[in-house]
């Protein structure tokens, strides 16, 4: 078989996998995940002159992994890649355009334990001190409240949240699932604050929506947001720090880690269970700090 050939029925390989994926009515930041990690694998394996699907063995895919090590790639970025890997070789294998799945035995890099800490309550009053209209107070709180992803937080219109009784409603999170997330008492009032300095209050309008031209806000505006306001504060803060101090206050205050997974849309309850470790540190700090033995007999 030719190069040649080799190369389209690798591309018609993907572009089968890809519209697999679309088919299955993933969002569009998960096909863009595939269509770039897949895409990565499939250009090296292409410069590696693989023939066939079948030449795709265990011990290439191995490699593929030991070289973007090699490249000094975060550990996170190496575990996508592997991930996408194997994903896109176990397709193959279910779809029977291969034998057996050759990653079927391909090990993810381990990534870093360690959880980063949750914002400080003197970070926080920073950051609100630093916001400069009404608008980016309320996303703060809003996103400090909910623990909604930022994806999540753009796409919210206005009918999508009940300011008397503080409910949200995340029409499609990750993995297209919806939920239902709350607001306290402050957070309502800075969205409602927020709310009458908008012209618009149609309940298909975007909740979040750009000072100077009135359009959804998109990601990125809010990382900017968020960055300049962090700038301001002397404080760094983005999207997922907020989601995760959310997480970590949570369970400080005692929430379990079943309804905490639940408002955070997570499945798997062990992607919460890692917040338990600054958490346990904490009362471990605490103990050693307060302990009744140890204060009594000092």
């Amino acid at each position: 078989m030719s190069t040649d050939q080799t190369t389209s029925q690798l591309e018609r390989a993907v572009e089968a996998f890809l519209l697999d994926r679309e088919a299955q009515n993933l969002t569009p930041a998960t096909l863009i995940w595939y269509q770039r990690y897949v895409g990565a694998l499939v250009t090296w394996l292409t410069a590696k002159n693989v023939t066939t699907l079948t030449g795709i063995t265990p011990d290439l895919l191995r490699a593929y992994v030991v070289e973007l090590q090699g490249r000094g790639l975060a550990a996170k970025t190496v575990h996508h890649h592997a991930a996408a890997a194997k994903i896109f070789c176990k397709w193959l294998a279910d779809e029977k355009l291969l034998p057996t799945d050759p990653a079927l035995r391909l090990k993810k890099p381990k990534l870093p334990k360690a959880v980063l800490p949750a914002l400080t309550q003197d970070d926080t009053k920073k950051l609100l001190d630093a916001c400069e209209n009404e608008r980016d107070k309320a996303l703060l709180l809003f996103m400090l409240d909910t623990g909604a992803r930022c994806a999540e937080t753009v796409a919210i219109n206005i009918g999508d949240v009940d300011t008397k009784t503080g409910s949200v409603t995340i029409q499609k999170g990750k993995g297209q699932k919806g939920r239902v997330v709350y607001l306290g008492v402050q957070s309502r009032r800075a969205l409602t604050r927020y709310l009458l300095t908008r012209n618009d209050s149609a309940a298909t309008a975007p909740l979040w929506v750009s000072l100077t031209s009135g359009a959804r806000l998109t990601t990125w505006g809010v990382i900017l947001i968020l960055r300049r306001m962090g700038a301001r504060a002397e404080v760094h803060v983005h999207p997922h720090m907020l989601r995760r101090s959310m997480a970590i206050w949570s369970l400080r205050a005692g929430m379990d880690v079943a309804r905490l997974a639940a408002l955070l849309g997570h499945a798997d309850l062990q992607t919460v269970r890692k917040y338990l470790a600054i958490v346990e540190a904490d009362l471990q700090e605490a103990h050693k700090a307060h302990g009744a033995v140890d204060r009594l007999l000092k």
